[in-house]
């Protein structure tokens, strides 16, 4: 499957994740803090989960421009996010019973921004032996290293991520957090946008979805 065939695929969960939190739909799993939030849809018969769509993105960013970035050095994977690690446990807790209440079907991930820690909670899942059939991440900061992006390497889980662009650079919450021990996981498929779009348009979802839908036709 290719980056574009794939990040095309599991665009309509995200989109459906937005369109319920405008329409003040519960999601299918809260935390208890409220800061992580989980969708369920099927894609086909397989089951996708969309974690955390959010619309202050602005705010969380902050936290990933401080001098030191505090992680939490996993066994298997190495050193991550450790605020996004902390906020998504009670989430992969839910995950993982859905999963094995179904008997550990296929599934996939797919987030936009704060979402992207749900890339921590496959992961683990992976870890544990349950790896997803592939992750989509749009415009999602980096959660981990190359000792992460072995771990996925080694273990043949694709991921496919987005990076929007324009004549004043690439999105600003794809750069981050800066320093070599960060990387993104998987391919990176570049999303021109329009010159116009300032820094906050060229994050959200519309911006993406649009940019996908025009290097989709100009590949068909």
């Amino acid at each position: 499957m290719t980056a574009t065939t794939l990040l095309q695929l599991l665009a309509p969960p995200v989109t459906a994740s937005y369109a319920a939190i405008a329409a003040k739909q519960k999601p299918w799993f809260v935390s208890e803090s409220g800061t992580c939030q989980v969708f369920r849809f099927l894609v086909g018969d397989v089951n996708c989960f969309t974690f955390g769509p959010t619309e202050d993105w602005q705010e969380w960013a902050v936290d990933f421009m401080a001098v030191q970035i505090p992680v939490h050095d996993h066994p298997d994977f190495g050193p991550v996010h450790l605020g996004f690690w902390n906020d998504m446990q009670s989430s992969l807790v839910a995950v993982r019973h859905a999963l094995a209440d179904l008997g550990w079907p296929p599934w996939y991930g797919a987030w936009h921004s704060k979402g992207g820690e749900g890339e921590l909670a496959a992961a683990q899942l992976t870890s544990e032996g349950h790896p997803p059939l592939a992750l989509a991440n749009y415009e999602t900061p980096c959660v981990g290293g190359p000792l992460l992006t072995a771990f996925f390497k080694a273990r043949n889980v694709p991921i496919f991520g987005t990076t929007t662009m324009n004549q004043t650079g690439a999105d600003i919450v794809t750069q981050l957090p800066d320093g070599p021990m960060w990387e993104h996981q998987g391919v990176q498929t570049v999303l021109t946008v329009p010159d116009a779009y300032g820094i906050a348009q060229k994050h959200e979802w519309p911006a993406v979805l649009a940019s996908l839908g025009a290097l989709d036709a100009a590949l068909a």
